[in-house]
C-alpha cells in the first residue's frame, strides 16, 4: 500500500483539548447547539465519526425538524 493511502487510514494520534461541551455528533442539531453556545460564549467540540470528506459528500434532505426551525425562529427573536 503507498504510503499516502496508508496515512489516510491510520487515525490521528490522540490530542489534549479542553472544552465545556463536547457534542456528538456534527448534524443539524449539534451544529445548532454549537453555535448556539458559541454565541453564549461556551466552547464546545463537535465530534463525528465520519470523515470530513464523507460528511461534505453526502445526500441530505434539505429539511429541518419543526423543533429545530422553533429554536431558531425563537432565537432570532431574542437577538434583535
Amino acid at each position: 500500500m503507498p504510503a499516502s493511502v496508508n496515512a489516510m487510514l491510520t487515525p490521528p494520534k490522540p490530542q489534549s483539548l479542553r472544552t465545556q461541551v463536547a457534542i456528538i455528533g456534527g448534524g443539524p442539531a449539534g451544529l445548532l447547539l454549537s453555535h448556539l453556545l458559541a454565541n453564549a460564549g461556551i466552547t464546545s467540540v463537535i465530534i463525528e465519526r465520519q470523515t470530513a470528506a464523507h460528511v461534505m459528500e453526502r445526500i441530505r434532505a434539505g429539511v429541518l425538524e419543526q423543533g429545530s426551525v422553533d429554536i431558531l425562529t425563537n432565537y432570532e427573536k431574542y437577538q434583535k
